[in-house]
């Protein structure tokens, strides 16, 4: 999938966690990152958000990617759209900002956002 990405795209194939192609036909991916964006950076300021919504760190890449590619898009947070999947039976609403080219920068759980118009 990497492959099919357009030349120039800033991308670090040996620390890509997980990548996925949405239904609307973007690619997307969530690579190990730093502190500033990634998945270190979701780990760094948000773990513990995530753990009290009942999402273990070993599901958090997957609910983000998850979230992304089949969950729906209840408003914004941010930069940030919110998306709503359910997980383990329970409803959940995670705020995921993705930059222009597809990198996953951060997500964190939420309990408020902005509706859409």
């Amino acid at each position: 999938m990497i492959s099919g990405l357009p030349v120039g795209t800033k991308i670090t194939p040996g620390s890509v966690v997980d990548i996925r192609r949405l239904p609307d036909g973007r690619t997307v991916w969530l690579e190990k990152g730093t502190d500033a964006a990634g998945l270190q950076h979701i780990y760094k300021r948000h773990e513990a958000d995530f753990v009290n919504k009942g999402i273990s760190r070993d599901d958090i890449p997957n609910v983000v990617m998850s979230a992304l590619e089949r969950g729906k898009v209840v408003g914004t947070n941010g930069s940030a759209n919110v998306y709503r999947i359910t997980h383990n039976g329970v409803e959940q609403n995670t705020a995921v900002g993705v930059s222009s080219n597809g990198f996953v920068v951060r997500a964190n759980p939420v309990s408020s956002w902005k509706p859409l118009p």
